[in-house]
């Protein structure tokens, strides 16, 4: 197996995920390398994200391989005990340069290209908030509250196009409920 050492801005972490396959919690954890692009890191133990404390907008050194079981271009497994901290962006106004440089009209490119990941500045066709149940509180394995719904009880559901209606949205928007 041949890794490579990369330098990645962390863009998304996923709620942790019991895997079968590997037989502990796994976090999804994807973002953008210096010269690679996109990258989904997976598996990502739950475990190093809480001992190295890796939050978005870090930027983390990590050796990785792709995978021969996920045909996704971005998708790369990462070597343990290869993850550290290296930097982190801070300013504001430099994170939004930095999002702003990745968004893409349409997601037609992302689809051709088979990427499971595309930044898009979309379009609001509509907003509603809506009340749902009350989720029972968690914890995680180091003592810091976690909300899978981080606004509790409320839903916050858009209605959204690409700003180049691409071949899904062209007829009837997209409708996506707000995590974070």
């Amino acid at each position: 197996m041949l890794w490579e050492k990369e330098s990645i801005l962390v863009l998304v972490k996923a709620a942790p995920n019991w895997s079968k396959k590997y037989k502990k919690y796994e976090i999804c954890t994807a973002g953008v390398g210096e010269t690679a692009g996109w990258r989904r890191l997976y598996p990502f133990p739950e475990t190093i994200t809480l001992k190295e404390d890796i939050r978005l907008w870090d930027i983390i050194e990590v050796e990785t391989t792709k995978p021969s079981d996920d045909p996704g271009s971005e998708s790369r497994k990462i070597r343990n005990g290869s993850v550290k901290v290296v930097d982190r962006i801070e300013d504001q106004k430099e994170r939004r340069r930095f999002i702003n440089s990745l968004a893409e009209p349409y997601l037609e490119k992302a689809l051709e290209e088979k990427r499971s990941f595309a930044l898009i500045e979309p379009t609001i066709d509509g907003f509603k908030i809506v009340k749902s149940e009350r989720e029972p509180l968690q914890f995680t394995l180091n003592g810091r509250l976690f909300r899978k719904h981080p606004y509790g009880d409320v839903k916050l559901i858009y209605k959204w196009s690409c700003p180049k209606p691409c071949r899904y949205c062209k007829d009837n928007p997209y409708t996506t409920r707000c995590f974070d």
